[in-house]
Parts: C-alpha cells; structure tokens; sequence
C-alpha cells in the first residue's frame, strides 16, 4: 500500500503547484515576478483605498499596494491587474504603495 501511495504522489511538481497561486507576470526592467491580487484595504482616514498585490522574488514575496482614491477604485479584475503591472514596471522597485497617475488610468480604461 505504501508503495503504491507513493507512486501516485511521485510525479507532483511543487513548483507547479506554487506557480498556480499567481496569475500574473509582472516585470521591472528585466526581471520578470510573478504576482497575485489579494484583495482591499481601505484607510477610513485619508479616504482611500488600497489594492493589494503580492510578488514572488527570489528572496520571498513582497506586497505592493495601488492607492486609489475612495470611490475612484477599479473592480474589474482584468483592468486592475492590467493597472498593476503598467504602474510596477515603470516605478522604483522598492515602492511599496503605487499611486497611479492619470495617464496609467486611462491607458486601462
């Protein structure tokens, strides 16, 4: 039996498996990540609203964080990930909030 279970696990990639929690590329310069939306944060405060994307690096994975203003927020996934990886590519690495300007909205429009 114990042979038999491990024959049927033996071909399992977990790389694969890992990969399929993102499902994105995203790329800075010339390094591609992959990365995934997570979801919304809202800060009550100063009125705004803050995309939540994860990226695998090498050294783990980051968050980075679009900031909208309230009621300005993209819900169409398509269009908020389309936004994300325009404004990573062109911003400093290490930002971990984005705040995309006025062009980069209406590229995805």
């Amino acid at each position: 039996m114990a042979q038999l279970f491990k024959r049927s696990f033996s071909g399992l990639d977990l790389s694969k498996l890992q990969a399929s929690l993102y499902d994105m590329k995203v790329a800075h310069g010339t390094d591609e990540y992959l990365a995934r939306f997570v979801g919304w944060e809202s800060r009550p405060d100063s009125n705004e609203e803050l995309a939540l994307f994860v990226i695998r690096t090498p050294e783990g994975e980051r968050a980075r964080k679009l900031v909208f203003a309230t009621g300005e927020k993209i819900e169409d996934p398509r269009r908020l990930k389309l936004l994300f990886a325009l404004a990573f590519s062109t911003r400093n690495f290490e930002a971990e909030e984005i705040t995309p300007t006025p062009e980069e909205l209406n590229t995805v429009q």
